[in-house]
């Protein structure tokens, strides 16, 4: 009996140890989760406090076209400043939108909308044109190669210091570059003229998860996301409906949004650049 009484202890250990162990983790996974609802209740009053306000923080909506949906985010330059962020003051790359709402949070502000801006490399560095706030950090890319950011025409989108935006076929950015405090540079253009990319075609099978960005005047812009997987034709067709002349794509299958008024939050990614909007945050 006396040989098996010390691996019946050992036996009756281990049982104890990993229901600790399951007893403690589920107990984390609580507290997180209980935290992350605070910080998502948190948010929903505060933008609806704002909204209250009357601090005119933009136009969310999830709209129905065709037999897809599209969240999106429509603001008025003249009232809010969209903002392109990279890294942050300790030269990191940011990355995400959950360390963008960190890195916010840090600056006393409140995150009302973010999303990746364009597309980069394996590095995090931009593919093409990018300006931060007046300072060109990556220069125009004109180059002829494959991939949706070089299928001609591509374009930028860029946010100027008088507050209004424009989106431009790319060899056209050097005649309206005076002025510009923002700009990324993506593709292809969804939309230029008001007319439809000629390489879109509407029987394309090639789907995906997109977002965009198009501007409905100087001053008022709209960021796209698709919900399901759509054509680029689809997708520059809804951005046509919203009345946009000029869009741009941004990127695909890895985008996000964070978008609380929608109650979304995104927070994943390992992104390049982003965009977003915020507000100061009440005391």
């Amino acid at each position: 009996m006396k040989k098996y009484l010390l691996p019946l202890i050992l036996f009756c250990c281990g049982l104890i140890t990993i229901g600790l162990f399951f007893y403690y983790q589920n107990r984390i996974i609580s507290q997180e989760n209980k935290r992350l609802q605070s910080i998502i209740n948190y948010q929903e009053s505060l933008v609806d406090y704002l909204d209250q306000k009357k601090a005119s923080l933009g136009l969310a909506k999830r709209i129905k076209f065709s037999s897809y949906s599209f969240d999106t985010y429509q603001c008025d330059l003249r009232k809010v400043q969209v903002k392109f962020y990279w890294k942050n003051r300790k030269g990191k790359y940011l990355k995400s939108l959950k360390n963008l709402w960190a890195h916010t949070q840090k600056q006393q502000e409140t995150l009302i909308f973010a999303t990746n801006a364009g597309m980069y490399k394996a590095n995090h560095y931009p593919v093409g044109l990018y300006v931060n706030n007046q300072q060109q950090i990556n220069p125009l890319n004109l180059k002829t190669k494959r991939g949706n950011f070089f299928l001609k025409p591509n374009g930028v989108f860029m946010i100027t210091n008088q507050r209004e935006a424009y989106i431009v076929e790319s060899s056209q950015y050097a005649k309206n570059s005076s002025s510009v405090r923002y700009a990324t540079q993506s593709g292809p253009m969804l939309l230029l003229n008001g007319q439809i990319h000629p390489k879109f075609g509407k029987n394309s099978p090639n789907r995906n998860i997109r977002s965009g960005v198009g501007i409905i005047n100087k001053h008022e812009v709209i960021f796209v996301i698709s919900n399901e997987e759509v054509t680029f034709y689809e997708f520059a067709s809804f951005f046509k409906q919203l009345g946009c002349q000029n869009a741009l794509y941004l990127d695909g299958h890895i985008s996000k949004m964070y978008l609380p008024a929608l109650k979304r939050y995104d927070d994943g990614g390992n992104f390049g650049v982003m965009m977003g909007v915020t507000v100061k945050t009440p005391h």
